[in-house]
C-alpha cells in the first residue's frame, strides 16, 4: 500500500471466512480510472511497485492491450 506512487491503495476491513480481516484495496476515487492511475508504473510488465512489495504474492496485474 505504501509503495504505490499514485496512492491508489487503502486499508479496509472485510468480512472474510467468518471474521473481519484487514485487506488492501483500490480506493474508491481510483476504481473507475484504475487503468489510467496505474499506467505510469507499466503494469504490463507485472513489475509494478505494489506487486514487487507484496510478500504474500496477493497482487497481480492483469493488463489487456487493445
Amino acid at each position: 500500500m505504501k509503495k504505490c506512487p499514485q496512492n491508489a491503495l487503502e486499508m479496509i476491513t472485510e468480512f472474510i471466512d467468518l471474521e473481519d480481516k484487514n485487506v488492501v484495496a483500490v480506493s474508491e476515487q481510483h476504481r473507475k480510472k484504475i487503468k489510467y492511475t496505474c499506467s505510469p508504473c507499466k503494469p504490463e510488465t507485472n513489475k509494478t511497485p505494489c506487486v514487487l512489495a507484496c510478500k504474500q504474492g496477493a497482487i497481480a496485474c492483469v493488463w489487456k492491450t487493445q
